[in-house]
């Protein structure tokens, strides 16, 4: 496994060259200036290298002052490999503060297809403002529809841990889940979260073994308990061992 953190120089990325056949790789980008086309090219080249990674982490430490990307997915993620089949067989899949678009998804798609765990946190450092673009606005939506590309792909992981809940296609997305494992969610508003407890989680009643439900995470309107009717339908999931839930 190797994790890249901090400002690492383009020395350091030199160094990558002999490495290969990697089976987990973090990359969590800390530097405000643009990447070079030879820091793209050797971390490009290292996944290409590695046919077999079966976990990619990716992310950077935003800087709330300068809303660009200085480092995207699709510069570091071949579409195509060339070898090991041209996919990557990919389990696990981890983006911290970094908001997925509709172009990522369709770049990326195909390494997907055996995805059991997806971690999509593009909020996590500062509340609601901590991804490069802060929360999208309204013409963004449908750039940022992530849910809708997973779902015209048919990515259904068993395993989700995201806070990006508030897109309007994201429960349409978890209703049209078959099967599922382990649930970690932040669910922002009253609306949402009933709709989440009355319509999606019945649906894996017989599966579920972890639950984690955030409520209402840094907005006024949010019920402070869990009312009667959503216990119940917590009390319908015969598999549930862990539940954690604010």
């Amino acid at each position: 496994m190797l994790k890249f953190f901090d400002n690492f120089s383009e020395t350091s990325i030199s160094l990558l060259s002999p490495l290969s056949n990697l089976k987990k790789l973090g990359i969590m980008w800390d530097r405000r200036d643009w990447s070079t086309a030879h820091t793209k090219s050797q971390l490009s080249s290292l996944i290409n290298r590695s046919p077999q990674l079966r976990s990619l982490s990716f992310g950077y430490i935003p800087d709330l002052e300068c809303p660009f990307r200085p480092l995207t997915l699709i510069d570091i993620l071949p579409k195509k490999l060339s070898s090991g089949g041209g996919i990557l067989p990919l389990k696990k899949f981890e983006i911290l503060t970094y908001d997925l678009s509709r172009e990522d998804i369709n770049h990326i798609a195909h390494h997907l297809q055996s995805l059991d765990y997806f971690v999509y946190l593009p909020y996590m450092l500062h509340g609601l403002e901590s991804s490069s673009r802060g929360q999208p606005l309204a013409n963004q939506w449908e750039y940022t529809d992530i849910w809708s590309s997973l779902l015209q792909y048919q990515i259904f992981p068993k395993r989700i841990w995201t806070n990006a809940t508030a897109h309007p296609t994201f429960m349409e997305y978890m209703k049209s889940c078959k099967t599922m494992y382990s649930l970690q969610l932040t669910l922002k508003g009253t609306e949402l979260v009933c709709e989440f407890f009355k319509d999606v989680l019945p649906m894996f009643e017989y599966t579920l073994v972890t639950l984690e439900v955030r409520m209402g995470e840094r907005c006024p309107h949010y019920p402070t308990e869990l009312g009667a009717e959503n216990v119940d339908s917590i009390a319908l999931c015969e598999e549930l061992r862990d539940l954690n839930g604010e």
